[in-house]
C-alpha cells in the first residue's frame, strides 16, 4: 500500500495494475478491540507493513501496561516467525501462541485474561462477492484511472468482509 505502482496479482486480490502516481502511500491500521488472540489473523491479513494499535488489551493486562506491551510484542514476533517458517498461522495460531507463552509469563497471562474472545455476530449487510467482482470489472473498463473506488472494491472482495 506504500508503493507507487502495483502490478495485477489476482492471487492476492489485486485485480488490475494500480498506478498511484504521486499520491502518497498509506499504511493499514488495525485498531479497536484487538488482543493477542487476534495476532495470527492480523499478521496474516496485514503482513509486516502495518500498524497494530492495542489499547485496552495493553492497558488492561493484569500486571500493567509494560506487561501488556511485552505480551503483544512476544505474540507478534512469534506469529511472524511462524509465518516465515511456513506455518499456516491462522490455522495453527493457538499452538503458536501457546508455545510462545511458555517463556513469557506476560503472554500467558494475557492469553488467560482474553481467553480467545471473539466478536462473532451476524452482520446486517452481507457482501455479495460476485456482484462486487462484476462491478470491479465494469468500473475498471469505464474508469481505468479511478483507483480509489477500485481499491475499496477489491479490498472488500478479497477480505470477504461485511460491506460498510
Amino acid at each position: 500500500m506504500r508503493d507507487s505502482y502495483i502490478k495485477e496479482d489476482r492471487s492476492r486480490g489485486i485485480f488490475f495494475d494500480q498506478d498511484w502516481g504521486a499520491m502518497p502511500g498509506v499504511i493499514p491500521v488495525a485498531s479497536g478491540g484487538i488482543h493477542v488472540w487476534h495476532m495470527p489473523t492480523l499478521v496474516n491479513i496485514f503482513g509486516d507493513d502495518s500498524c497494530l494499535q492495542f489499547g485496552g488489551e495493553t492497558l488492561g493486562h493484569p500486571w500493567g501496561n509494560a506487561a501488556g506491551a511485552a505480551a503483544n510484542r512476544v505474540a507478534v514476533e512469534a506469529c511472524v516467525e511462524a509465518r516465515n517458517a511456513g506455518v499456516e498461522i491462522e490455522k495453527e495460531g493457538k499452538d503458536v501462541l501457546t508455545k510462545a507463552a511458555k517463556p513469557s509469563p506476560e503472554l500467558k497471562i494475557a492469553m488467560e485474561t482474553w481467553k480467545e474472545i471473539k466478536f462473532e455476530f451476524d452482520t446486517v449487510d452481507k457482501i455479495d462477492v460476485d456482484a462486487i467482482l462484476a462491478e470491479i470489472e465494469a468500473c475498471h473498463k469505464a474508469h481505468p484511472k479511478n483507483h480509489v473506488r477500485l481499491w475499496v472494491l477489491t479490498t472488500l472482495a478479497s477480505l470477504r468482509v461485511p460491506q460498510w
